[in-house]
């Protein structure tokens, strides 16, 4: 039931894309997924991502227009995957259609060309993979046929990097009609960069409500990321954002939603998940007849979300008492503030007493423990998609001026806990007169 709502709402999606933007489906399409089998449980089940099983189960007509074979996003190695991913691309002159979840993965590969030109025009030139050594031989031969030589693409390519060594998609693919991809919460960001290397031909589509537990909406426009709830597929409940935080359990129907409103979403659905908290906030932007139209916001409190990691509270807390184990710490206060513009993590700690370890050498283990306790935040460092953790000690006596200052803004001192995880933007005390390097 489960893989035929999946394939229902594929092709419910690539209808109204062909409605909106029926040009980008005559050339190719670059799609950017996770692999549709990541691993086996213990006793053989196969898991993994939808959005790799989903690629899998478009339209043989879509699937004939894939420059990226499927076994490519099986690679582990993610500098190695995204360079082929770049290579496959570039020899393609017609590309009209890309889609991803996340618009940082584009920026990645335009990163990845602007370092080494040199190798991926050789190859095309040549009909060739520069690191065609590093893959295994089943991807090898998935990508044969597309290792032809290509001389003339290459010199267009050569051409262009004289002109103008910063490339952009508009100069590499110009006859790109469509980018579809996530447009809100942090997404925006990287978004806004993306827009200045389209060519103007080129409109973007919002992805949808989408995460591994269902897919929740269906964008039907390309002037709203708004979508229509797939409420055929799942049944939705809803608690407006406030009243949840402040303890009010009654949920409520769509039909009763207002227009402007934000609502944390709880779900059941057909795969078995019955009244299941998202911990997702959807925003109520217009309607669609009767039914309102729903735009993902954030993730709600205790999570972030800077490019697809999804970073728990837990989490955090979990790879700070493992770091004070090993490098034998004591630090009982800590924020982790997730900087969306800076694309990274940052880490303001108090200790007590004077660590052995340099700033960078803790920051590095507590990159390398929410690595091993968040399989999405490895991959986004190992992707370069998110930049490494930063540590900056605070002086002694931090944490009580961070309490107080909350107890003065109105949270009684007995209900009072300091969050751990935040976002840059939501962060309102400043810190910078605690940093040790400040005070001295």
């Amino acid at each position: 039931t489960s893989f035929r709502q999946l394939r229902e709402a594929q092709r419910l999606i690539l209808y109204h894309q062909f409605r909106q933007c029926p040009q980008a489906f005559y050339g190719q399409f670059l799609t950017i997924v996770s692999p549709a089998i990541e691993g086996h449980l213990a006793h053989g089940q196969p898991y993994g991502s939808a959005s790799g099983l989903a690629y899998q189960m478009m339209p043989s007509l879509v699937r004939h227009a894939y420059i990226i074979p499927a076994e490519v996003f099986e690679l582990t190695d993610y500098q190695l995957k995204y360079a082929l991913i770049l290579r496959l691309a570039l020899a393609c002159e017609n590309l009209t259609y890309i889609a991803t979840a996340n618009p940082s993965s584009l920026l990645r590969l335009v990163e990845l060309y602007q370092q080494e030109p040199g190798d991926y025009i050789d190859g095309i030139a040549r009909g060739t993979f520069h690191l065609a050594n590093k893959l295994p031989d089943k991807v090898v031969k998935a990508i044969a046929a597309q290792l032809q030589a290509q001389p003339g693409r290459a010199d267009n390519l050569q051409s262009l990097l004289q002109d103008n060594p910063q490339a952009s998609y508009a100069q590499l693919w110009p006859t790109l009609k469509l980018v579809t991809t996530w447009t809100g919460g942090s997404c925006g960001i990287a978004l806004n960069t993306l827009k200045k290397q389209l060519p103007p031909t080129a409109s973007i589509y919002e992805l949808g409500y989408i995460a591994s537990e269902l897919r929740g909406t269906i964008p039907m426009d390309l002037n709203s990321a708004a979508g229509l709830p797939s409420l055929t597929q799942h049944f939705f409940e809803f608690v407006e954002k406030n009243a949840w935080a402040a303890g009010e359990r009654q949920t409520q129907g769509l039909e009763t939603l207002e227009d402007g409103a934000e609502y944390y979403l709880i779900v059941t659905t057909a795969a078995g998940l019955y009244r299941y908290f998202m911990n997702d906030i959807l925003r109520v932007e217009g309607r669609y007849g009767a039914t309102p139209l729903l735009t993902f916001m954030q993730k709600g409190r205790g999570v972030t979300n800077i490019t697809g990691e999804k970073l728990y509270e837990g989490q955090v807390s979990k790879a700070m008492r493992r770091c004070e184990a090993e490098l034998d710490l004591d630090c009982p206060f800590f924020i982790l503030v997730a900087d969306e513009l800076g694309g990274r993590y940052q880490l303001y700690a108090e200790f007590h007493g004077q660590p052995k370890q340099t700033p960078d050498q803790i920051s590095e283990l507590i990159d390398r423990l929410l690595g091993e306790l968040n399989i999405e935040y490895r991959a986004k460092r190992d992707s370069g998609r998110l930049r490494p953790l930063h540590l900056e000690p605070l002086i002694p006596g931090t944490a009580e001026h961070y309490k107080q200052h909350h107890v003065a803004a109105g949270i009684r001192e007995g209900q009072y806990k300091a969050q751990t995880l935040i976002y840059k933007r939501d962060h309102q005390f400043d810190l910078t007169p605690y940093l040790q390097r400040s005070a001295h």
